[in-house]
């Protein structure tokens, strides 16, 4: 009678489990921190919470992860989440896993990790760049893959291996991308999704499969690369270990997932023709979906697929956007830290503060956020940053106004690049970290000529990732459904014409100031190559 008791009790709080309310947990595994979202059915965000960690730089413009960091971060970051709403594992019904792109991972037979992640910010081959460009031809490699070869994407970054460390490289069973790892780690299961595996440099974009043109140049087997899906799709489910480790239930539905860009665009609302994103996140982008795929062959943008299924996007990219506003934080905003942490301020919201004491250009002093290189539309390793026209009239609210001002200008070249190939706004999303800053949306409006919205999630990425997992749960029948009941917007901001028209002559000495300078990036860069002095390790 006990025992019929204990089955009969089980079976209806299994019941009663099933009946509740479910909830939707959200992964970006960013560049600097992992963050977690946890939403309700109605997309209500319940709590945001992160992880911070740190790039590795054992060599200058080596940029490199621990992926096992990744995963110790992850499970103390679901830990928090669930310990800080109360909400037990059990109530978590599906969950996703998106973030950084380009990066490489590499496994062997045993699905070990046979050196540390070589991520997107990386720059040690430029080299490999060049040969890779010089073998199959740059017109066919951006027919193929919709992109020109650029350091820190996974192919590159493999034939740099396979050419530096022949024995990590003959012992590579599998190459995965970040997010790819950490599902790995959570179903056992091996796989990517197209948005994911457009940003590897090894898709052909338009078959929707990998290249084998281009993996005979690398010597990296198709076989090695995951099999790929959408990014809504069911990639596995929680295995019963990965569950302990993270305190949730055993079974849980796992979605594919995507890269960052494009699921931070979905959480957004940011789907269809005409909906533009413009990102600034530690990297900066302006995005434009497609319902076709529209290359550049000049190679100054990306061409993606979208985390939306049968869509792809085009995607001019800054290196350095938030990550400029924090190299000054650390190198020059001493007293504004000190100050925050006296009042209790986010010391982001205290530079932004003195930015705005400084008038629209800065009194002409132009900052090129160029600190690890620039993609669009320059697509150089080479370029550094620079403050231009310093003088006594200046202090520092004119160069953290500058800052913020030569972002929002590397942003423009992103969106002119992207009229130019014919794709035209009709609405502009701001979104990432950045967009909490109602004055760098101001400064973007007035520089971009358009009317920017922000978006409610500052999140956006975790938050795309949690309508990928109620998709894949079967709580809304698709990502269009799943957008409509969900995003929201913030406040907006419409461009001044008259700041605008001051804009545009500034905007003009900044592109002019790249063209200038950009012998002498070659040569400085040619002077720190030779003082570094080092041969690449031989494993």
């Amino acid at each position: 009678m006990l025992a019929l008791y204990k089955i009969t009790m089980g079976a209806i709080m299994k019941m009663v489990m099933w009946r509740e309310p479910p909830l939707m947990l959200g992964l970006d595994l960013g560049t600097s921190s992992v963050k977690a979202t946890l939403v309700d059915s109605r997309g209500s965000v319940l709590l945001s919470t992160s992880r911070p960690y740190s790039i590795e730089s054992p060599v200058p413009g080596w940029c490199e992860q621990d992926p096992a960091v990744w995963w110790r971060s992850v499970k103390e970051v679901v830990h928090e989440l669930l310990s800080k709403t109360g909400f037990s594992g059990d109530s978590v019904s599906s969950l996703c896993v998106s973030g950084q792109m380009h990066g490489m991972i590499l496994l062997n037979s045993y699905g070990q990790v046979l050196r540390p992640a070589i991520i997107w910010s990386d720059n040690r081959s430029r080299s490999q760049c060049v040969q890779i460009e010089n073998e199959l031809g740059v017109e066919a490699l951006i027919e193929i893959t919709g992109n020109r070869a650029a350091t820190g994407f996974a192919a590159v970054s493999f034939l740099w291996v396979r050419q530096n460390e022949p024995r990590i490289a003959e012992a590579v069973k599998t190459l995965l991308f970040p997010k790819d790892y950490i599902r790995m780690m959570l179903t056992g299961v091996v796989c990517t999704d197209f948005s994911d595996a457009s940003g590897s440099l090894l898709l052909d974009i338009r078959r929707r499969q990998w290249s084998q043109e281009i993996a005979s140049i690398l010597g990296i087997g198709l076989d090695a690369l995951p099999e790929i899906r959408c990014s809504h799709e069911v990639a596995g489910e929680l295995t019963r270990g990965a569950a302990e480790a993270l305190g949730l239930r055993p079974g849980t539905v796992v979605a594919t997932g995507g890269g960052d860009s494009m699921v931070g665009a979905l959480g957004c609302g940011v789907t269809r023709e005409g909906v533009w994103s413009v990102n600034i996140g530690t990297g900066g982008q302006v995005l434009s979906p497609t319902a076709r795929p529209v290359v550049d062959m000049m190679g100054r943008t990306n061409t993606f697929c979208h985390a939306a299924p049968d869509m792809w996007v085009v995607q001019g990219s800054t290196l350095s956007a938030g990550l400029s506003l924090r190299w000054f934080r650390d190198a020059l905003g001493g007293e504004e830290k000190r100050l925050s942490e006296a009042c209790g301020i986010d010391v982001y919201d205290v530079l932004t503060l003195e930015a705005a004491k400084a008038p629209p250009c800065s009194k002409g002093l132009v900052f090129l956020p160029y600190l690890i290189g620039e993609r669009t539309p320059h697509n150089d390793p080479a370029a550094r940053g620079v403050f231009f026209g310093l003088s006594l009239a200046h202090d520092k609210t004119h160069m953290v106004r500058a800052v913020l001002e030569g972002v929002a200008f590397a942003l423009r070249d992103c969106k002119e690049v992207l009229t130019g190939l014919g794709l035209k706004p009709e609405k502009l999303v701001f979104r990432g970290g950045g967009s909490g800053s109602r004055l760098w949306r101001e400064i973007l409006a007035n520089i971009l000529s358009e009317t920017v919205v922000s978006a409610a999630q500052l999140n956006d990425v975790s938050f795309g990732s949690c309508l990928l997992a109620g998709t894949a749960y079967g709580l809304w029948r698709d990502l269009n459904k799943a957008c409509a009941e969900t995003v929201k917007y913030g406040d907006s901001s419409n461009p001044d014409p008259s700041a605008s028209k001051i804009y545009d002559k500034q905007y003009r000495l900044y592109v002019s100031l790249y063209h200038h300078l950009k012998p002498l990036f070659q040569l400085l860069a040619e002077q720190e190559q030779a003082a570094k002095g080092h041969s690449p390790r031989r494993l």
